[in-house]
């Protein structure tokens, strides 16, 4: 195996590390957003998650 071959191999590994590594962040990330939001709701009237539910739907068509 060449000295370039072995290079990419590394970048490839360290590039799968790195991406792992990321996606294992915006689960935690994301698992905790979840949690806030559940308090919220549990704190919110009528008109407040009226309100939640347009911005969402507002946000999920872009």
């Amino acid at each position: 195996m060449s000295e370039e071959e072995q290079r990419q191999k590394e970048k490839e590994a360290l590039t799968a590390i790195v991406m792992s590594l990321f996606v294992s962040l915006c689960s935690i990330y994301g698992s905790g957003c979840a949690r806030e939001l559940r308090k919220m709701r549990q704190k919110a009237d009528r008109k407040l998650l009226r309100m939640i539910r347009k911005k969402e739907i507002s946000l999920a068509e872009y």
